[in-house]
C-alpha cells in the first residue's frame, strides 16, 4: 500500500507540475458500426504527454542493405482515476494533430495511473 501512495503522489505532482489539459471524445457509431462524425462523449483531464522511439527495420530490397527508421510512440501518463472511462478508439488532439486511443496500460498494475497509448491519424479520418 505504502508503494501505491507513494508512486501516486509522485505521478500526481509531476503532471501537476509539467502536465496539460487534455480533451478525448469518443464518437457514436451509426447502424454500420462507422464512427460517426457526431461526438457521444467527452472526457477532459490533466495528464503527461511523452512520447517512446521504436526503431523499425525496412528493408528495401533482397540484395540492398535494410534501413532503420525511428517511428515515435506517444503516451499520455495520468492518474487512473482521470483515465478509468478512456477507451479504444477515442480520440484527443494535441498540438494540432489528431490522435486515436490505442491501448490504455495499468501502470505497474498499482491502479494508480494509466499510461494510455496513441496514434496519429494521418489521413484525418476516425477510421
Amino acid at each position: 500500500m505504502r508503494q501505491e501512495s507513494f508512486l501516486r503522489n509522485k505521478i500526481n505532482r509531476q503532471i501537476n507540475q509539467n502536465g496539460s489539459e487534455y480533451t478525448f471524445q469518443r464518437y457514436s457509431v451509426d447502424e454500420y458500426g462507422q464512427l460517426s462524425d457526431e461526438v457521444q462523449e467527452t472526457f477532459i483531464f490533466k495528464g503527461l504527454f511523452h512520447e517512446t522511439i521504436r526503431h523499425v527495420q525496412d528493408v528495401l530490397t533482397e540484395n540492398a542493405s535494410a534501413r532503420i527508421i525511428d517511428v515515435p510512440s506517444s503516451y499520455i501518463l495520468c492518474l487512473f482515476e482521470d483515465g478509468d472511462p478512456i477507451r479504444i478508439d477515442d480520440f484527443v488532439e494535441i498540438n494540432g494533430n489528431i490522435y486515436k486511443v490505442v491501448n490504455r496500460i495499468n501502470v505497474g498494475n498499482f491502479n494508480v495511473a494509466y499510461d494510455i497509448s496513441l496514434e496519429m491519424v494521418v489521413d484525418g479520418s476516425k477510421s
